[in-house]
């Protein structure tokens, strides 16, 4: 693979330069799928900011220096990371784990992270795939066994790490990055990173959670992280990505570094754009920048109104949920193989389809919503995808609708939805992502029943008090995990009643419960 452009890269690779060869794993390793998967609980954070901040520091917080070298005519990648692992369970590790989920692109995947139906729109330009070499791994900057098995990364440990104690780990690989339509892609203007850098798998209540890139939701279950990131590009491309970008030129070699800071992100996402593309930039009330990005080669788009939309989600939801903890957020044109938006940690990109289309509006406003439950408040995506899911498609018809508007949307919902699980295999928002064979049957369950559960507390609680049940729930989940059994306890701890039968109808019941009588 060809290297260039490594001003970055260059001081780094020669820490990892012995590591070549120390792939090979240890003859006993067991059947990966053998590994428990178990429910995590959030930990309680204070109201008061600064409780907050103390709550936050008492667990480990991964922090990943990242250095990347990118060549936008090839689509290549080389890259070099150091993450922070402290061993927070109850028994010394012999190994980690990291995810990789841009590995399901590859000509080998075991299974497509699409459905059927979406291949030719995910492979519009022709079949290209992923190329992700890890190319080694190093613990304490010592050369550690690896291994890669689909999208999962096993690093192992010299001898074990003890209770408590932390370690460094180092991953150099190169990528090639597919012409496709999806979260990561590329074609002759841009290259967008979406899930794309190897994260750390979730330890907790000691167990990994480990799964593969389901081709319904989000699949991808991080915890709130600490990034330092480095990008090198040629001078005629310039870095969008999670957080504020800080520029530097090297004029003499044709190239631009971008630093980007963020501290406690669920993810690192970024775009390469060249000059092609316009920009626009607009702030709220709350000082959140909003920048928007497009291609200039089609009509022009409007800007303004789209900026606004951006503004205005944002003011809604913090006044309504709670105070945004980051500064910028982004708008960036990409090819998706759906006609909508991919929403990411402080940056969403949105198909060029749809970024010109009446819908933009409401795209803007639902990835906005979930940069506050998702980004700073999470969950496992993957076991309860309603919780963010739900909750977010029913907040955003405050932000879209009037009251009454909004009643009638639900009670033709619920006419609908209601003869649609009828003919479900799986109705139930018990299930994981694991059961769901289209994306309607997922989007039917998990988005629009739990729209509807959210709407029916709405009702029950009364609009003062759930709202105060909103600002709780993220009060106290803040850049941690949450879980329906949390979420549940917050609910009724405001409402000061139990709410067992309410949420064992909506969660667990095939029929979906009568909105009319939820008083």
């Amino acid at each position: 693979m060809r290297k260039k452009h490594l001003l970055i890269l260059i001081p780094l690779l020669f820490l990892f330069a012995s590591c070549g060869g120390a792939s090979d794993a240890p003859e006993d390793i067991e059947d990966l799928s053998s590994i428990p998967v178990v429910e995590t609980a959030g930990s309680d954070i204070s109201e008061d900011e600064s409780e907050q901040t103390a709550a936050i520091t008492n667990h480990h917080i991964p922090n990943y220096i990242i250095n990347l070298d990118i060549d936008p005519k090839d689509r290549r990648v080389n890259g070099v990371m150091q993450i922070s692992f402290k061993n927070t369970s109850s028994h010394p590790l012999d190994r980690v784990f990291l995810n990789v989920p841009f590995n399901a692109f590859s000509e080998e995947a075991v299974h497509p992270p699409f459905f059927y139906v979406f291949e030719n729109r995910v492979f519009q330009h022709g079949h290209d795939f992923a190329v992700m070499d890890i190319q080694a791994a190093t613990i304490n900057l010592n050369p550690a066994l690896f291994q890669v098995d689909n999208t999962l990364l096993t690093i192992y440990f010299d001898d074990y790490l003890p209770i408590g104690s932390a370690a460094e780990i180092g991953i150099v690989f190169e990528a090639v990055i597919p012409r496709i339509s999806h979260r990561t892609g590329g074609n002759d203007y841009a290259m967008w990173f979406g899930n794309f850098l190897p994260t750390l798998a979730v330890l907790s209540d000691d167990n990994w959670h480990i799964y593969p890139f389901f081709p319904a939701g989000s699949p991808f279950f991080t915890v709130s992280s600490n990034y330092q990131v480095n990008i090198t590009t040629p001078l005629d491309y310039r870095i969008i990505a999670t957080g504020q970008e800080i520029r530097n030129e090297v004029s003499a070699m044709q190239l631009a570094v971008t630093s980007v800071d963020i501290g406690l992100s669920r993810d690192f996402a970024f775009a390469a754009l060249s000059d092609a593309y316009n920009s626009y930039r607009a702030t709220g009330m709350g000082g959140i920048s909003v920048g928007l990005y497009f291609h200039s080669r089609w009509e022009n788009i409007d800007a303004a109104a789209i900026l606004e939309t951006a503004v205005a989600a944002f003011d809604y939801f913090s006044e309504r949920i709670g105070t945004f903890p980051h500064q910028n957020f982004d708008i960036v044109e990409t090819e998706l193989f759906i006609h909508d938006s991919i929403k990411l940690p402080g940056i969403m990109f949105i198909d060029s389809r749809q970024l010109r289309s009446n819908a933009v509006h409401a795209s803007i406003a639902r990835d906005i919503g979930y940069q506050w439950f998702y980004n700073v408040l999470g969950n496992n995506p993957v076991t309860e995808a309603w919780l963010s899911h739900g909750l977010v498609a029913f907040l955003q018809l405050g932000f879209s609708m009037q009251e009454e508007d909004m009643h009638n949307h639900m009670q033709n919902l619920h006419a609908s939805l209601s003869s649609r699980l009828l003919n479900l295999n799986y109705p139930l928002l018990s299930y994981d992502l694991s059961v769901y064979a289209t994306w309607n049957e997922f989007h039917s369950v998990q988005v629009q029943r739990g729209k509807m559960l959210f709407y029916a507390l709405w009702q029950r609680m009364g609009p003062e008090k759930f709202d105060e049940f909103l600002q709780t729930y993220y009060q106290r989940y803040i850049f941690s995990i949450a879980s329906s059994d949390g979420m549940i306890a917050v609910a009724e701890e405001v409402y000061g009643e139990s709410l067992e039968e309410f949420f064992n109808a909506w969660i667990n019941s095939p029929a979906l419960p009568d909105i009319d009588n939820v008083n």
